[in-house]
C-alpha cells in the first residue's frame, strides 16, 4: 500500500511539474493524443486478427503483401475474416462448403485430428488458385469463398502463392510489430492512462 501511495505520488508530482513548465493543457492534449492512438492501433490490429482467425503478425504482413501486389490491405483484411468463417463452415459440415474444400483438395484438420490454422489454410487455398488456369474456373471458386466483389480484389495477392508471401514477410519483419511488441503496446496504453489521471490530479492542484 505504501508502494502505491508513492507512485501515485510520484506521478502526481511529475504532472504538476510538467504542467508548470509546459502549460497542463497542452501536455494533456498531446499524452491524450499518444493514448488514442496506441489503443486504436493496437485494438484494431487485435480486433481484425481475432476475427481472421490469424495472428497479429501475419495480419500486418498479409495487408501489406496485398498492397504491394495488386488488391489492398481492406480487401485482406475482410478476405481472411471470410475465410475464417468458410473454415467453421467445414468444420460444422456445412455441405456446401464442405464439397467445395473437397474438390480443391484443402484440408481444415490433419492426420491427427488437429485443427489447421487459418494461416496455413490460406496459403493452401493461395497456391490452389494459383494453379488453376481457367481464369473462368478460378474467378467462380474465388467468389465461392469471398463472393464476387471481394475476390475480384484479393485474387492478385492470393495469385502470388504462399511462398510469396512467406518470403515477403521474412523480407519486411522489420515494418511488422510482432506478437511482443503488440503486447506491450497494449500494456502502455493502460500505463498512458495511468499516467493522464495522474497529471490531471496535479494540475488540479495548481
Amino acid at each position: 500500500k505504501d508502494a502505491g501511495r508513492g507512485i501515485e505520488s510520484s506521478f502526481s508530482s511529475i504532472g504538476t511539474r510538467l504542467g508548470e513548465s509546459f502549460g497542463i493543457s497542452a501536455i494533456i492534449a498531446g499524452l491524450s493524443v499518444a493514448v488514442s492512438r496506441a489503443m486504436d492501433l493496437a485494438d484494431e490490429i487485435r480486433g481484425a486478427s481475432d476475427a481472421g482467425g490469424v495472428g497479429g503478425e501475419f495480419l500486418q504482413s498479409g495487408r501489406l503483401f496485398a498492397n504491394e501486389n495488386g488488391s489492398n490491405s481492406e480487401a485482406f483484411t475482410k478476405g481472411i475474416a471470410k475465410l475464417n468463417e468458410k473454415i467453421g463452415d467445414v468444420r460444422r459440415n456445412v455441405p456446401e462448403a464442405v464439397k467445395l474444400f473437397k474438390e480443391l483438395g484443402i484440408e481444415v484438420y490433419d492426420a491427427g485430428g488437429k485443427a489447421i490454422s487459418t494461416e496455413d489454410v490460406y496459403g493452401s487455398f493461395a497456391d490452389k488458385l494459383k494453379a488453376i488456369e481457367d481464369p473462368a474456373i478460378r474467378a467462380s471458386v474465388a467468389a465461392e469463398i469471398f463472393g464476387e466483389k471481394l475476390a475480384s480484389k484479393l485474387t492478385p495477392a492470393l495469385m502470388q502463392g504462399s511462398a510469396a508471401l512467406k518470403e515477403f514477410t521474412q523480407e519486411n519483419k522489420f515494418k511488422i510489430l510482432d506478437e511482443r511488441e503488440l503486447a506491450t503496446l497494449d500494456a502502455a496504453k493502460d500505463k498512458l492512462k495511468a499516467l493522464k489521471t495522474s497529471m490531471l490530479t496535479g494540475s488540479a492542484k495548481l
